[in-house]
């Protein structure tokens, strides 16, 4: 295949695809206040994930899910902020589309604090309503890199799968009121009191409360770096069994399609069949 982005790809090549596989792989991302660093961090991070994980699955990433549920960082300019709900039907409607084209294994991957309020729950409803196992998989886990996503190496490696290294190449030195922005404003402390007792909305009191710094490189070192981090991002898709978790998605729909199930859960799967999805 001469790409594994879908709108990179013709018609006629998702559907030779198809009759194949059937593998949807969906990087879920924001665009946030992120100090120096692009804004779409957190949407490049799961897309470059994605990229090697589709390549190891034989999948088709779908790219462009950037708008979603951001949180705390709706306080900084340039965020763009969409609600939970809102997210969530956005990416359900999406699914239901890639559904319709024959996609039939899915992997949603997020790198972002409040993400797994929105992933979850799409792959909870369009399970109920569909009676595919749709699969979540958030990249800040413990076991993938330690959840040591945030270092230069790793960001420099995402850019450069994403084709975008550039972007952090050839800066100008900051200015006196960007070095005033990396002395960190602590939260107001009857904000961070309430956080350490309970879950609780909640936004950014100032940009340097979520402000990772750019360090200035020349092209080599970072070049030298990127590379570093993205044998780390290939550790972590190893972790992940990516193989091993598209062949269980697969039993597991196969058993939903025929194996036994209690006298409702036969009439909620003869409602799916009916539905198309079987």
């Amino acid at each position: 295949m001469r790409s594994r982005i879908l709108d990179e790809l013709s018609w006629f090549e998702v559907k030779k695809y198809l009759e194949r596989n059937d593998i949807a792989i969906m990087p879920v991302g924001v665009v946030e206040l992120m100090g120096e660093w692009p804004l779409g961090m957190e949407y490049f991070t799961p897309l470059a994930v994605a990229k090697l994980v589709a390549e190891r699955v034989d999948g088709i990433v779908i790219p462009h899910i950037a708008y979603t549920f951001t949180g705390a960082t709706r306080a900084g300019v340039g965020t763009v902020e969409l609600s939970i709900m809102e997210s969530v039907r956005y990416i359900k409607n999406i699914c239901y589309s890639l559904l319709e084209s024959g996609f039939r294994r899915f992997l949603l991957l997020t790198w972002h604090g409040p993400a797994p309020l929105v992933a979850s729950t799409v792959v909870r409803e369009l399970f109920q309503e569909t009676g595919i196992p749709f699969a979540y998989i958030d990249l800040a886990r413990k076991d993938l890199l330690g959840g040591g996503w945030v270092s230069d190496a790793v960001w420099l490696g995402v850019l450069k799968i994403v084709g975008k290294l550039d972007l952090v190449l050839d800066l100008p030195e900051l200015t006196e009121e960007e070095k005033e922005m990396r002395k960190r404003k602590e939260m107001p402390k009857p904000i961070s009191e309430t956080l350490r007792r309970a879950v609780v909305g909640y936004l950014y009191t100032h940009e340097s409360q979520h402000y990772p710094v750019l360090k200035r490189y020349k092209r080599e070192e970072a070049e030298r770096l990127a590379d570093e981090g993205i044998l780390k991002l290939q550790k972590a898709v190893d972790a992940m069994e990516p193989l091993k978790l598209m062949e269980a998605l697969k039993g597991y729909l196969e058993y939903l399609r025929k194996g036994k199930l209690t006298a409702r859960g036969e009439r909620l799967r003869e409602a799916w069949r009916r539905a198309g999805y079987y």
